[in-house]
Formats: structure tokens, sequence, C-alpha cells
């Protein structure tokens, strides 16, 4: 192939999707009841493989992070990928074969899509484990893979987890209106470099003139960003720097016989030459012409060579900016004259790629360092430790600031730790996780001794031998709960007092369940009166939870969809936590009911931890001993809601009548619930693909 070789040291990660186009050419899309017959067919790997082959075309080394399927489709990606030299790191699907997108094309060379989901659409943490990212490498990722249920959460969670020097890309592509908004932000969030088209631009922060959308999407949405670009096909592309430098970067004119693509490759070409250490407009202006021409072949994976491209800027009707352009190539590609110039994410202009390489990896670890008297925490949004009142108390009363960090998975949390050693000094981990934090050696002894609270923790909770490991404590037991049942009060006379609810076929479309391959399978077992932690027949689970998904309206995966879906009426029962549900009924007033049926619930505890590596055990200590504090709790419950303190003394201060004393502390309810034990890897994946089998049928 002519045009640049791709350079080891420049690795561009690509997690998103890629399937099989179906190409249908015809003069004009058939009116609705009527059939057209087409001029030509093709079938060609498309999706995410357009972007990485521009990518590699101009010189980047590709590798694919998402799924592929295994069976003819599978099969076709593969040899499409090996042909242009693109390494898959994921193993194939056994469950599904990878997708396909059936592209009409017009005699105006605009397109029409119509889509399959396949493996593409599953993706789980377990399943991303071969993926690793190295210092130099770019990551990039689309709107596709995050619009899809089987993938979107652990994605987003994988992409939160990158490592702070390694620049991340993001295309939110046409379906951004079905990704769900927390969804997007997040990964908005961590975005350094955003390439969209100006429909998508608008979708994400409103109306307006090409210029004020792009400082909206730096300052509202994108806060870590380098920079925005947003394309407008044969106009070119308008760019935005972090500074607030922006620049309209005009397109070329070319006679265009297949837009298909044009946007991959715009992107493709743009992450290869900021690689290579191109500054930002010129950049954009190289991505331009190789948008420009690969609408003028055919072909999904039209993208040029390096090669190409510089001969189509060096014409004469450009001739200034092809000079400009290729002034810019010859340079960086002449080792022994590095140009000067600015300094941007994963590149350096003016220094070795060595030097380049220590610098960064010098000011990432700068900025783990934690200050002696910052506390930096790692838990869950909205869960007590972020509470603002309660941050300003433990400030007040220990000279300790506290740093929160959040995670939205356990997974996620792992990663975290795995990732970034040594920046965090309190962690909470699910119990049923600690096992696996321990095994990892990510996380410490805790010396209780040092941690005054510690002595009123009730004996079984303290005693639980997921949190300690030769006779030393790795987790100090703060609250628990259940994933039981709720129910919409308008739609029951008396609440029911069996799981079996839950298939009763006048709740058809208007049950929840939690999108939690785990938490799902250990339902199934209850519902099948087996033990959460030992299932003895996984056909039976299989056959059970299959037959609740006609009953599915939609899955949730945070308090506020539960709630959303209550207050608007659109569900009758789901499952559901317990502190969640209270907090439901009395502080958001909602007509909220937790039930514990009659079978059993599923019980969890949470601990907090102690990560290796903390810079402040000191001030760890402190702030677990402030978090299972009997009067940090009683206003935790009061002011907000929560679960059940491990802390018998905490318990014991709220009213008679409270729901976590009366209800939670009921004997006959301790003798219905499993809490939760730890499971292996083979176990969890397992669980997951049972899961995502069974959830293709939910519409």
């Amino acid at each position: 192939m002519s045009g640049a070789q791709p350079d080891m040291s420049r690795r561009l990660v690509h997690i998103g999707s890629a399937v099989v186009d179906y190409v249908y050419r015809i003069d004009a899309l058939p009116a609705p009841g009527t059939e057209k017959t087409a001029s030509s067919f093709a079938q060609v790997a498309g999706g995410g493989f357009n972007m990485m082959v521009a990518a590699s075309r101009t010189g980047m080394k590709v590798v694919f992070g998402g799924q592929l399927g295994s069976g003819p489709n599978g099969d076709f990606l593969r040899a499409a990928f090996a042909a242009e030299g693109i390494a898959t790191l994921t193993h194939p699907s056994p469950l599904m074969d990878s997708g396909n997108c059936v592209a009409m094309i017009s005699g105006d060379a605009e397109r029409t899509f119509v889509s399959w989901p396949g493996a593409e659409s599953v993706l789980s943490l377990g399943m991303m484990a071969a993926v690793r990212v190295a210092p130099g490498d770019w990551v990039f990722a689309s709107g596709y893979t995050l619009s899809y249920v089987g993938s979107r959460d652990a994605l987003a969670d994988w992409i939160e987890a990158l490592p702070a020097e390694i620049p991340f890309v993001f295309d939110p592509t046409p379906v951004i209106s079905e990704i769900p908004r927390a969804i997007l932000d997040r990964v908005l969030a961590r975005t350094n470099w955003l390439s969209c088209n100006t429909t998508e631009a608008g979708e994400i922060a409103g109306p307006g003139a090409v210029e004020a959308i792009a400082a909206r999407l730096l300052s509202n949405h994108c806060p870590t960003a380098e920079a925005v670009i947003i394309r407008a096909g044969a106009e070119g592309c308008f760019v935005r720097l972090a500074d607030g430098t922006a620049q309209a970067v005009p397109g070329f004119k070319v006679a265009a016989v297949d837009t298909n693509g044009a946007g991959d490759t715009h992107i493709g070409a743009f992450v290869s030459a900021l690689s290579r250490g191109v500054p930002p407009f010129e950049a954009a202006s190289y991505a331009n012409a190789a948008a420009a021409l690969s609408v003028t072949r055919h072909g999904g994976s039209s993208a040029p060579t390096d090669e190409e491209i510089q001969t189509f800027l060096s014409h004469d009707d450009r001739s200034v900016h092809g000079r400009k352009q290729k002034a810019i190539y010859d340079s960086l590609n002449d080792a022994t004259s590095p140009p000067t110039g600015q300094t941007m994410r994963g590149t350096n202009m003016r220094m070795p790629k060595l030097t380049a390489f220590l610098t960064a990896t010098a000011v990432f670890a700068s900025a783990l360092v934690a200050s002696a008297d910052e506390v930096h925490v790692l838990n869950w949004k909205g869960y007590g430790a972020d509470e603002p009142w309660a941050i300003a108390a433990f400030e007040k009363a220990t000279g300790n600031k506290v740093v929160n960090d959040f995670f939205n998975s356990e997974q996620e949390m792992l990663t975290k730790l795995r990732t970034n050693p040594g920046l965090y000094d309190v962690v909470m981990i699910n119990a049923a996780f600690n096992d696996q934090a321990m095994a990892e050696k990510l996380i410490q002894p805790i010396d209780v001794s040092k941690i005054p609270n510690y002595a009123d923790i009730s004996a079984d909770k303290a005693g639980s031998p997921m949190l300690a490991r030769d006779g030393k404590v790795y987790g100090v037991p703060w609250v628990w709960g259940l994933t039981a049942l709720a129910i919409n009060e308008k739609a029951f006379d008396t609440p029911p007092t069996s799981i079996a609810e839950m298939w009763n076929e006048a709740h058809k479309g208007r049950v929840t369940i939690r999108d939690d391959a785990v938490e799902a399978v250990q339902f199934g077992a209850i519902a099948t009166g087996q033990n959460i932690n030992d299932v003895k027949d996984m056909e039976a689970v299989k056959a059970k939870l299959a037959s609740l998904m006609p009953q599915i309206k939609t899955f949730w995966s945070s308090e506020n969809d539960w709630n959303q879906m209550v207050a608007s009426n659109q569900i009758d029962i789901g499952t559901y936590w317990s502190g969640s549900a209270d907090r439901a009924k009395t502080h958001f007033k909602l007509p909220v009911s937790l039930v514990i049926p009659r079978e059993g619930a599923v019980a969890w505890l949470d601990a907090f931890s102690i990560p290796v590596g903390s810079k402040n055990v000191a001030g760890a200590e402190a702030f677990i001993n402030y978090m299972i504090d009997p009067k940090f709790y009683v206003e935790w419950v009061t002011k907000v809601g929560a679960p059940v303190s491990a802390n018998a003394k905490a318990v014991a201060t709220l009213p008679e009548d409270a729901f976590n004393r009366k209800v939670m502390g009921d004997p006959d309810v301790a003798k219905r619930i499993q809490f939760q034990a730890p499971i292996s890897d083979a176990q969890r994946e397992a669980y997951l693909a049972l899961w995502q089998e069974l959830k293709v049928n939910v519409k």
C-alpha cells in the first residue's frame, strides 16, 4: 500500500462497532408501497471499519477492541480486517453473528440506512479485559455502541476508567437520540476530541450559530476537551479549541458519487494527523481532503492513502494551501527536523518521542499524588459520602478535604483501582467484590482499633467472611439493604406477597427489572426456589427469566430511571433497592411501596476499604469512622433516605416505626433474605451471556 506506513508507536484503539453493509444503488428512494430494482449491489465491511481504514491508510497502527460475531458476517469482517492489517483484541461472540446494515444510495449520492444489531451490540467489561491501552495510544468510540442496551453501560464504564494521559476521541453519530442522556453526558465528560456533524452538535448543545454551539459544547458538555470539530459535509468543518481559538476550515469541491463513509474517513484521517503532531486546524484541512477524495469513489471503505491526500493537496487549484500542508507533513515525517509548535494531549511537536512519553508520564504521575490533607473517596454518586452537609461537617472536624470520584458499576470501580494506583484513600465496595479486590491486592488491611465506631458494628456484619482474610480486616461494614420488589401503589388495591406477581399477565408491558446480569440470575434463582449463591439448575432459571421478558417495559440502571417511570405511571412493579424505595416514598412523595416477597430477596452489604498505596491512611480511617457514626447516619436517613446501617447503635437511634428499624429489622424478613456472595469470573461471564441472550427479545 502506498502512503505513510503504520507507526507502531501511534496506535488507534477502536472500541466501536463493525457491521456488514449491504449496499444497493438506486436512482431514487421508492415511494411507500412501491418497489425499486437496484442498479448494483455490494457487500462491504462497514460501521467503524471505515474509520479504522482511514486511520490505517494514513499511517496509524489500528487495533479493534469491539466485538465481532461467530457466523458468516463475523467471518467476512475478520477477513476485511486482516486485509487492512487491523488486529482484533477480543474473542468472537459465541452467541451470535455480527450485525448488518442495508444502505440505499440514491442518484444524488445521499444514503438511507436500516440496521440490524448483532454481536457488536453486546459488550461487557469482561469481554474487554484484553483491550489494554498504553502511552501513545489514542482511543475512539462512536455513538452506535453506546446506543445498544447490551453494551453502553460497560463501554461507558471502560471509557471513564481510561488513564488521564490517553486521548479519547468520540463521534456521537446519527443515533445520538437513542443514547440515554446520562450515558452520553458521562462519555462527553471524558472526551478530549469531539467530532460530530451539525445535526448532532445541535442535539447535544441546542440550536444556534455554529460558533455558539461549538462554544457551548466545550463549556457545558466537554470540559476536558482539547477541541470540538463540527463537520458540514462538502462545506468542510468548524474547529474550536479549548483556548477559544476557532476557525472555519473549508472543504474541497469534487464530483461526489458516494458519500457513504465520508464522515468516518474524516475522523480517521483527522486522528491520524493529530497523532503525528499536526496542529488541529491543519489536521482538519487534511481530513477534509481525505473525505473529499473518499466521496469520489464507490464503496464504504474508500478512504485514500496519505500519499493520495498529499498529492491532492498539491494540485494547482489549491497550491498555496497544498504547499502549506505538504510542508507540514514533510517536516513531521522527517525525524531529523521536527517542527516547532504547539503541544497537545498525546503529542508533542517539539520533543523526540521518548522525551514526550517521559514528560507525559511524569505529568500523569504527578496528578495522582494527593495532598497530605486530602481524602480521595471512590463511591457511587449520591450515596452518602458526597452529601455536601456531610463533607462540610467532616472537613470542619478533621481538617481533611474530601475529593470525591464516582463509579457506575462494581466493574468500573475495580478498573479505576487497577488503573489509578495510589490515587484513592477510601473506596466503597459491595462485599461480594471484596474477595476479588483482596486477591488482586487492590486494598490493604485496616487497623480497626483506629476506627472507634467499629466497636458498634453488628456482630454478623463485622464477622462477614467476605471482608476479612488471614485474620485481617479488609472492609468496614457500612450499610446493607435489599434488592426486592417495589410497586406502583396506583396499580394495586393490596400489595402482593409473592415474586410471582412479576409474571402476572395483568402487568404485561409494565414490569421493570434492573439491567444487571448477576442480579437477574439471582432473582431467577429465588423464583425457582434456589440458593442465589449456588444455582444448581440454570436451565430452570433461564426458562423462568425467558417467560418474564414479554412482561418487561424496559430495564433500569439508576434510581432516577426507576423513579421517573413510576412518576409517569409507566410501570406497575419491578425489582428495586430497599433504601431507594423508602426514599422514593418518604422524600420524593411517589406512590411506591417496597415488597419483600415470601420467596425471599437479594441482600447486599456495602463496606469501606482502603486502597493499596493510599497517601492518607489516617484521613481514610477518620472518614470511615465518620461514615459509620450514628449521628451522621440519622442525619442521612432524615435528610435524604438511606439503606440500613451496619452500626447497631445507629439503627437503634432511629424511631421505632422507622422503615430501616421496623421492616428491615424484622426477624421474619431476616429469615427470607439471601446475602450476595462472591462469584467467579467464569460464573459472571456465564450469567452475562445468558442475560444478553434473554434481553434480545425485549423490544
